[in-house]
């Protein structure tokens, strides 16, 4: 008898893990069901002119992400001046696993001035993305080590 109630309790106490494994893995399941963007690596491409990085842009998400705005801002010691960009994308589709670019840079005594370690070169980027039905915004904020040459990330959020 007391071994048919010890089953008894054993069988109700593994159908309610069970129950809760599979609420949790449902709620898991939603909560990704919308485009994830987030900038997935910074490629270094130079010249004797210019240094330009590429920003990889990807959707780890398992919807699209629409109407993709992606505004890179390249600042040299608080400023702007002697900066490239990309025209900032407008309207862009990113599908799952999808990577599209864009590109900042800089030039002339700019990018001397960096190459020296006489200037701070800093990068706040920040996307804006819809996908089911809602508004999406990242951000991030990155510094660059001259020494290593690559970017730090320094901090960032999404919703």
């Amino acid at each position: 008898m007391v071994l048919n109630i010890t089953a008894i309790i054993i069988s109700v106490l593994a159908a309610t893990f069970t129950g809760i494994l599979a609420l949790l893995a449902f709620r898991e399941q939603k909560f990704r069901l919308r485009p994830y963007i987030y900038i997935d690596r910074i490629d270094t491409h130079a010249s004797a002119e210019s240094i330009v990085w590429r920003l990889a842009i990807k959707n780890i998400g398992l919807l699209p992400a629409k109407d993709v705005r992606i505004s890179p801002l390249l600042s040299a010691d608080g400023l702007s001046k002697g900066l490239d960009k990309d025209e900032e994308y407008s309207k862009a589709i990113v599908v799952p696993q999808q990577v599209i670019w864009n590109s900042v840079g800089i030039r002339g005594e700019t990018k001397q001035k960096l190459i020296q370690g006489k200037i701070k070169l800093e990068m706040d980027v920040s996307i804006n993305y819809e996908g089911a039905g809602k508004q999406y915004h990242y951000r991030a904020h990155y510094t660059y080590n001259v020494g290593t040459s690559h970017w730090v990330f320094d901090e960032g959020d999404a919703n």
